[in-house]
């Protein structure tokens, strides 16, 4: 779960990277060659088109790790510079994208909290729209908004990911009722909590070293802390 947050926070560091070096040099396959080098990224996409905003329009984009293999894919997408209050940051939209993962993903499960967890990042679902805003820092990136949607899942990520490998990140899972149905009630009853229009949500925040991170699972009703050494794994309900 930490590595998929993670390459999240990558993927908009290349966002920015990527908008940045491309109205920099006015020439987006040079900011292309500059990212596929200096961070084990790969980019492709079929065209590349600027607005006189600064908006940068693709279609069929796809940022690839060469690492971790996780990606995201879309049909077309938009990045825009936005300077606010002397801040530099990049808004971006994608539309019918999806996370993908090179070797392919399980079937979706969703009978653990492991597998309920990952549930967004499955290859198997198409979001209609992926959006957000992000804002470089002095010792990293932070995600000051981070949606991705679709008719029956949800994914809501804020956070902030250090030039040293470091994570501190919240992130909120939403469920249609239709998803909800297929996990075991007595679970789903725990650690959900109610939403409007019949959607659930799961609540979690993690930080630390991607590879190991300290996890905290919360609901209205249960709270679970898991950290990198687990014989200090705690949980119990909340009063």
């Amino acid at each position: 779960m930490g590595k998929k947050i993670a390459f999240i926070i990558a993927f908009v560091c290349a966002i920015i990277i990527l908008t940045g070096a491309a109205l920099f040099f006015y020439f987006d396959r040079i900011a292309v060659g500059i990212l596929d080098k200096a961070y084990n990224i790969d980019i492709a996409y079929k065209n590349c088109s600027k607005s006189f905003s600064g908006e940068l329009r693709f279609t069929d984009l796809s940022v690839v790790s060469r690492a971790t293999r996780m990606g995201i894919i879309s049909k077309t997408a938009g990045l825009k510079p936005v300077f606010k209050d002397k801040h530099f940051a990049v808004g971006f939209n994608l539309q019918d994208g999806n996370f993908i993962k090179k070797g392919g993903d399980r079937s979706v499960r969703y009978d653990t909290l492991t597998a309920l967890v990952s549930t967004p990042f499955n290859s198997n679902w198409k979001y209609r729209e992926i959006r957000g805003l992000a804002e470089p820092e002095n010792n990293g990136v932070k995600i000051k908004e981070f949606e991705a949607i679709s008719d029956e899942i949800r994914l809501s990520v804020k956070g902030d990911l250090s030039y040293k490998g470091m994570i501190n990140s919240d992130i909120v899972i939403y469920f249609a009722d239709s998803l909800t149905r297929k996990i075991p009630p007595e679970f789903a009853n725990v650690v959900l909590s109610n939403e409007k229009d019949g959607w659930r949500s799961l609540s979690v925040r993690l930080s630390g070293d991607p590879d190991k991170p300290s996890m905290q699972i919360s609901s209205k009703l249960f709270r679970l802390n898991i950290h990198p050494d687990f014989d200090r794994a705690k949980s119990g309900y909340v009063k």
